[in-house]
């Protein structure tokens, strides 16, 4: 029977380098490659990556690589992964043009398959069927994925901001009921809460 695996290389309880493994039977996909900022910098230290060394054991599980929005703390170690496994990547139209500029500046471009998706798309990667929901940030070409596997459906809400513009308020509406609606296609589902970020109450 395949097991399910979440498996954080970083972000957790700390703020950036935010990569997560999600590993079903013998494949695997990566969802963001963060840079962190340490608050206190050793000398020379400016940035901190995840420890992708632990995903060696992984390497043959390995398929792609989703990026949920193109801020530093989700994109800024992209070219450190890539360099040691070369995956396909997953991103909107603004987080494809950030990671192009990022693997030109270490000589990847050519090197790295980019796909680009749009709010809706659905693709297969392997045992996974991703869904790519836009989500309300204070970035453009944001996403929540709906992660479905053979085992249960995974809701990984990514960054989101929900602030009191009223065309806010509506888009993140829509964007709760799309998650709502996604979680009730499975009978059984796996959900990861995110803490949004910048969020503004109406007051």
């Amino acid at each position: 029977m395949n097991k399910l695996e979440i498996i954080p290389l970083g972000g957790i309880g700390e703020f950036g380098m935010n990569c997560m493994g999600i590993r079903c039977g013998d494949e695997m996909i990566v969802v963001d490659a963060g840079m962190g900022f340490p608050e206190e910098t050793p000398y020379g230290v400016d940035i901190s990556i995840p420890n992708f060394d632990f995903l060696e054991e992984y390497r043959d599980d390995l398929t792609a690589l989703v990026l949920t929005h193109g801020h530093e703390d989700h994109i800024g170690a992209l070219s450190y992964i890539l360099r040691k496994f070369n995956l396909p990547v997953y991103a909107s139209r603004f987080t494809h043009a950030l990671a192009e500029k990022r693997l030109e500046e270490f000589d990847m471009l050519g090197e790295v398959l980019l796909h680009r998706v749009e709010a809706n798309d659905v693709v297969e990667i392997g045992q996974f069927t991703v869904e790519f929901i836009h989500a309300s940030h204070s970035l453009v070409d944001c996403f929540s994925l709906a992660i479905r596997t053979p085992i249960g459906t995974i809701i990984h809400t990514g960054d989101y901001k929900i602030d009191d513009t009223v065309e806010n308020l509506r888009v993140a509406t829509d964007n709760l009921d799309q998650l709502t609606d996604s979680l009730k296609q499975r009978p059984w589902s796996l959900i990861r809460i995110k803490q949004p970020k910048d969020r503004e109450v109406p007051h």
